[in-house]
């Protein structure tokens, strides 16, 4: 062994060092594990934040929107019948200076705006008429698309053809 009081110190921060690494690398195992359990519950956390700022988003866009109902006039087939939309939103009233339920009414399903649409889609399937849900039955969605399409081809195509 070297007497030399440098080289001894040098040696001796050496073996701390080695020590720790060592201490470091038994540990590891455990480590791992708790950092697993860690990143499952923050990914999991995470997931659930993004699901609800996404519901709340969807909530945010039929805000106010209720009393939704549509009739339908005109016989024949679902390209000749025309259609009446009604519904309840909020507008803002200056003399009260706040948003107010008032009753909105459009002639077609073109003439609503998006919310709207997408509100009678998701939230009021049923509203929508028999003769369009006949286009795709049981998906008011492909329902609804494929009525526009048809709307712009002008005729209806498959079984529910008119």
């Amino acid at each position: 062994m070297t007497t030399d009081i440098n080289t001894i110190a040098a040696e001796l921060e050496a073996a701390k060092a080695d020590l720790a690494q060592w201490e470091r690398l038994t540990s590891a195992a455990d480590r791992l594990k708790a950092l697993t359990v860690s990143f499952d519950q923050a990914r999991i956390a995470q997931a659930k934040a993004d699901e609800a700022a996404a519901k709340e988003a969807a909530e945010a866009r039929f805000k106010g929107l209720t009393n939704i109902r549509v009739t339908s006039s005109g016989g024949g087939g679902v390209l000749s019948q025309q259609f009446l939309i009604r519904w309840t939103a909020p507008v803002y009233d200056m003399y009260s200076m706040a948003a107010v339920p008032q009753p909105h009414e459009r002639p077609g399903f073109e003439t609503i705006p998006d919310n709207v649409l997408a509100f009678l889609i998701e939230r009021h399937p049923e509203e929508i008429p028999a003769a369009i849900m006949a286009l795709a039955p049981g998906d008011p969605a492909a329902a609804m698309s494929e009525y526009f399409r048809a709307r712009q081809r002008g005729y209806v195509k498959g079984t529910a053809a008119e």
